[in-house]
């Protein structure tokens, strides 16, 4: 088996099948499984997926709900790929992608394979976000995990954008964190910091939807906030570990995910209470040394004021969220 696609199930009736069909009218015996886990669905979504429950090629679980990241674990447990693409079962993939990557892994190998991701508004609308593809990059470039996550303007955490070697997975231990908002982050970093062989490919693999429904405006859960505040603390003791481009990519990662935390903060106006963690301080130590990793000015700025002022962090304004931070990786 080349590929194993792992889709976790729920609540999401209204867009499966696109989501299903997207895939399965491309992998007709060629060597991929499909792993659908129902992480305890409470709508229709059942219904939709049993014409694709006999097919050869679907492999099922059934759970009750657990969240994403368990969801996406325990398809990993029972896939066989030699490479595992997580896909959300809200989005689609782009006409004759499967076949493409198949052909590419013939000549190739790599750790992490890394694409561009094309966004949709629910209307079919296009939206162009510069930070969803690669700057510069003609076809293809080899690298090495730290130096993708310094790419000027390139957000390495959306998984799906990611296809990774199921070997390299396993080797290094790596599984998406429990019970967590933000899984994305921590595995995507956690895994391009262990990695020295990315291929970067210049070509859309992922169709991602922008859903009205899930943004943050109508979802937001003080948890988000503090999940990102443990998964800061959590690279911040990393980094003592680290040197050189890694631990340079590792404190660009941090800022940024300061720099979330302070828009939550500021645009909902949370009070935060962190008794095992000092959040100014943090807050200090994280943006002291990010002020150089960052390469938006606006950004920096920001940076620079909570160095100096940390307990000022909910006077920091915020600059306009864009629309892919406010669905499912905020």
């Amino acid at each position: 088996m080349d590929l194993s696609i792992i889709i976790p199930i729920y609540n999401v009736e209204r867009y499966l099948k696109k989501c299903l069909d997207s895939i399965y009218c491309q992998i007709l015996n060629l060597p991929v499984e499909v792993i659908l886990v129902n992480d305890g669905t409470k709508d229709n979504s059942i219904e939709v997926i049993k014409p694709y429950l006999n097919l050869p090629q679907t492999i099922f679980i059934d759970q009750h709900n657990q969240g994403l990241s368990v969801a996406r674990n325990n398809g990993l447990k029972v896939s066989s790929g030699k490479y595992v693409w997580f896909v959300d079962s809200d989005d689609w993939i782009p006409d004759g992608f499967v076949a493409s990557f198949l052909q590419l892994i013939k000549d190739e190998e790599a750790d992490i394979f890394s694409y561009n991701i094309e966004n949709f508004s629910e209307d079919g609308v296009h939206v162009d976000d510069v930070y969803f593809r690669f700057p510069n990059l003609k076809e293809m470039k080899r690298c090495t995990g730290a130096e993708s996550m310094l790419i000027p303007r390139y957000n390495t955490t959306p998984i799906q954008r990611h296809i990774f070697n199921s070997a390299f997975l396993e080797s290094n231990n790596l599984c998406f964190q429990a019970n967590i908002y933000h899984e994305d982050i921590e595995f995507a970093t956690r895994a391009l910091l262990k990695t020295n062989n990315v291929l970067m490919i210049n070509r859309y693999n992922y169709c991602y939807l922008l859903r009205n429904s899930g943004s943050i405006t109508s979802s937001f859960n003080i948890k988000r906030v503090y999940d990102l505040v443990e998964i800061m603390d959590k690279f911040y003791k990393w980094s003592s570990s680290l040197s050189g481009i890694s631990k340079q990519a590792l404190q660009k990662r941090q800022a940024l995910t300061l720099l979330k935390v302070i828009n939550l903060v500021t645009l909902y106006n949370v009070e935060l209470k962190t008794p095992n963690i000092n959040f100014p301080l943090l807050c200090r130590l994280i943006a002291k040394e990010g002020i150089m990793c960052i390469d938006n000015p606006k950004s920096s700025l920001k940076l620079i004021i909570l160095a100096l002022f940390p307990n000022s962090y909910k006077s920091v304004s915020y600059t306009h969220l864009r629309a892919h931070e406010t669905r499912r990786h905020l």
